[in-house]
């Protein structure tokens, strides 16, 4: 039997011809679809409770006025007002402040408001330039020593809840969000929406 066997190299960046190159060609992507996914900062932990139960503290704390930041409808059980603050100093000297002020409106309901803020701190301020060498090769030099940036993400909100019945409770949230990245900001609307019923269970 005869076999063949063909091979061809394989490369793993962009290569330009130097003649494209000189004439413009195909220009590369400035970036690939790199942190695509925003107001992560919403998924950390609003309490030391909170941490400590690995999250999961949506339907076991009860009139509480940090469950304005978890699952609002808990919030029915709070009696006259409540005040609720806690600062994470987390990973990378990144600090997670949140913070929130509930008052039982009686038949009117619970009504409150509430803050997230998480402050990355200061950033060294890099610049990555795309620059074709005379191979015809893309290359990415970074510069240095351009001082700094900052960066910071935010939650502020009202929260809204009411006892339907002696079993099911309701509330809801109305988010404004902000993410700011250097002289880049990003802003959005939210709207959670809980429930917490007593099944009588155990």
């Amino acid at each position: 039997s005869l076999t063949i066997l063909f091979c061809h190299v394989a490369i793993g960046q962009i290569v330009y011809p130097d003649d494209m190159a000189d004439e413009g060609g195909i220009e590369p992507l400035d970036f690939s679809r790199v942190g695509v996914s925003g107001w992560q900062f919403l998924k950390l932990p609003t309490s030391a409770r909170n941490a400590a139960l690995g999250g999961v503290l949506t339907a076991t704390s009860h009139g509480d006025a940090a469950n304005a930041l978890t699952n609002p409808a808990s919030l029915a059980d709070v009696q006259g007002m409540q005040v609720s603050t806690s600062r994470l100093n987390y990973i990378a000297d990144i600090n997670y402040q949140t913070g929130s002020i509930v008052k039982n409106f009686g038949s009117i309901g619970i009504i409150g408001v509430h803050l997230m803020y998480l402050d990355y701190g200061d950033q060294l301020r890099t610049e990555n330039v795309r620059t074709i060498g005379g191979t015809g090769i893309i290359m990415d030099v970074q510069y240095e020593g351009l001082g700094t940036f900052s960066c910071n993400d935010l939650a502020f909100g009202l929260s809204y809840a009411r006892q339907i019945t002696n079993k099911l409770q309701v509330g809801t949230n109305v988010k404004f969000l902000q993410q700011t990245l250097d002289d880049a900001k990003m802003t959005g609307f939210s709207i959670d929406v809980g429930t917490t019923y007593y099944t009588g269970l155990k």
